[in-house]
């Protein structure tokens, strides 16, 4: 509609974790191990357009949903996985007029995620920043 959208989103990244080992019983040397995971995140949100988009060139916006999470460690010998949930608040502005049209999106808020590789066990709050085009079907 005019004032709420869904929208879909899907992130995908190689992480590199590398573990210092180190203070062995024996005497050995200091090692480093590393490894690549492979984490896909699919994220679902319900938009709230807080002015119509259809009569307004600036459109200031906020957002809510939650995702997947999928780690995949090297060699995919090992699959973690989780939730995600966000909040978000910004603004579209739209370059051009009409049905079909481009605009420019900055946003900014609040990720939490649960399970998924991590170090430490709960959840995690990570703060979002992002700015990007888009376009009005």
């Amino acid at each position: 509609s005019r004032r709420i959208a869904l929208e879909g989103g899907f992130r995908f990244s190689k992480p590199e974790l590398a573990y210092r080992l180190s203070g062995d019983a024996e005497n050995a040397a200091d090692a480093t191990a590393a490894e690549t995971l492979s984490r896909y995140v699919v994220t679902g949100s319900l938009v709230l357009h807080l002015r119509r988009v259809d009569t307004n060139r600036l459109v200031p916006f906020v957002a809510g949903g939650g995702g997947y999470i999928r780690d995949l460690h090297e060699l995919n010998e090992l699959v973690e996985t989780g939730r995600e949930y966000h909040a978000l608040a910004g603004v579209k502005y739209w370059l051009g007029a009409g049905r079909q049209r481009f605009g420019i999106r900055v946003q900014g808020g609040l990720s939490v995620s649960d399970g998924g590789f991590d170090f430490s066990e709960g959840s995690r709050t990570i703060p979002m920043a992002a700015a990007g085009l888009v376009y009005l079907f």
